[in-house]
């Protein structure tokens, strides 16, 4: 995560897509469920106006997984 030079607050593009949902997953195995939430949320926002069906599935996909980890 140090490394990447993307940040959980920074603006999400669809061009950093995947360095995006590799966070979300690294924020989840760091046990940061709110964290990988939260950008998540954000991202599925982005994926609403710009992105693909497929893209949208697997952020809600992400999304359940932090609920489940909240639990």
């Amino acid at each position: 995560m140090q490394t990447c030079n993307l940040s959980k607050h920074d603006e999400i593009t669809l061009l950093h897509y995947y360095q995006y949902t590799t966070l979300v997953r690294a924020l989840l195995y760091l046990g940061r469920p709110r964290e990988a939430l939260s950008l998540a949320e954000r991202m599925a926002v982005l994926l609403q106006e710009e992105g693909g069906i497929g893209q949208q599935i697997e952020v809600f996909i992400l999304q359940a997984l932090c609920c489940h980890c909240l639990n």
